[in-house]
């Protein structure tokens, strides 16, 4: 199960998910997802810069590539980054 899905159900059963309760849901979830941007990403990079060495990160990337992209989409403020992006990585695309 993805983090975000976990994050979802405990917030549907009324689990506290997010170090400010008094934020609306939306605000945590939007700010949620901005950092999974970001650790997809910085995930990305780091097998992608290592699979010449370690070759069994090479299994991790698509899938990897695949949150990038749908997180990257969930947001109009990204769409100049999801661009400048995918004229790089095909998969981004």
């Amino acid at each position: 199960m993805s983090i975000a899905r976990g994050v979802r159900r405990r917030a549907r059963r009324g689990v506290p998910t997010d170090a400010a309760p008094e934020e609306p849901r939306d605000v945590f979830e939007r700010r949620f997802e901005l950092v999974c941007v970001q650790r997809n990403l910085k995930a990305w990079n780091v097998r992608y810069m290592t699979q010449c060495v370690k070759r069994h990160y090479r299994q991790y990337i698509p899938r990897t590539l695949v949150h990038a992209r749908r997180n990257l989409a969930r947001h109009a403020e990204l769409s100049a980054l999801h661009r400048t992006l995918a004229r790089h990585v095909e998969d981004l695309s």
